[in-house]
């Protein structure tokens, strides 16, 4: 057996302890999926779901930032993997996944970047045509929330217009090791087909996350501040895009949003393109 990694606090690991967990995720990600079929790994830390899936007959592409967990994964392996050493959040995912072929991806994603790594992987979604995650339970609600609720914000609209959502299964902390403070969850996405590329993606998203921006707000005031548009251009968008700037952003479905993008993009008054670095920060992230 060999000796246990003290978890990074500052890299927010869980490790899975629990077997029959990471069978369930594996068998989740590898469902009608080919022997030998390549699939991604997002945080491997000490492979107890890698070890599943290979088992299973994948070929596995991880990716570790941990350099301590990336240099002991091989020897903790019944054969080889493709070991990816970098940032899931520095990774470009529309480049990287169709050089690899891969179209499947397994992850249990650290809370804390959770979010942005989302948001990152929706915009490859023309890539992937599956994605099994664990997430805080809290975050997984979130993405398969319906309008009106409480959870529906900027990321259940961008990551349900790429993909569907489904909750698979509860994760109790008691199979993680450090133990957390809340439950986990288990969440499938399905790529659409009328997915759109990553950088109508980005550009989508971006203006998603100004209208949620201050949810307390109208959406017309929302955006305003969130896109930094001044109040008439704000209007004839939402004007065009059929929408009432009295609303707000949580009332109106996930497609009442293609429409708020094209009108934005058809718009005089919109800024230049923005990488993602420029997305606006939501109150509902930031809460």
């Amino acid at each position: 057996m060999k000796p246990a990694f003290r978890p990074s606090k500052r890299l927010g690991q869980n490790f899975l302890t629990d077997r029959n967990i990471s069978r369930k995720i594996a068998a989740l990600a590898l469902e009608g999926a080919p022997p030998g079929s390549r699939i991604l790994e997002i945080g491997p830390g000490e492979g107890a779901l890698t070890k599943e899936m290979l088992e299973m007959g994948a070929d596995v592409t991880a990716v570790e930032v941990d350099y301590r967990l990336a240099d002991a994964l091989p020897g903790r392996l019944p054969k080889p993997v493709e070991i990816i050493r970098a940032d899931a959040l520095d990774i470009d995912w529309p480049v990287f996944l169709p050089e690899r072929n891969i179209r499947r991806i397994a992850a249990n994603l650290p809370y804390s970047i959770s979010t942005e790594i989302m948001f990152g992987l929706i915009e490859s979604a023309r890539s992937w045509e599956r994605a099994s995650l664990m997430l805080q339970l809290e975050v997984a609600q979130r993405l398969a929330a319906k309008p009106g609720t409480k959870d529906y914000g900027s990321l259940s609209v961008a990551v349900q217009l790429q993909s569907s959502v489904r909750l698979a299964f509860k994760v109790p902390p008691t199979v993680f090791r450090p133990v957390p403070k809340v439950y986990s969850a288990v969440v499938e996405l399905r790529s659409r087909t009328d997915a759109v590329g990553p950088e109508a993606a980005r550009d989508r998203s971006r203006v998603i996350r100004g209208a949620f921006a201050y949810r307390r707000k109208t959406i017309a005031n929302s955006l305003e501040r969130g896109l930094e548009l001044d109040g008439e251009a704000v209007r004839d968008i939402l004007d065009a895009a059929g929408l009432d700037p009295r609303s707000r952003a949580e009332s109106h479905p996930p497609e009442a949003f293609i429409r708020l993008y094209e009108a934005w993009r058809s718009s005089p008054h919109r800024t230049a393109t923005a990488g993602p670095e420029s997305h606006p920060r939501t109150s509902e992230e930031s809460d």
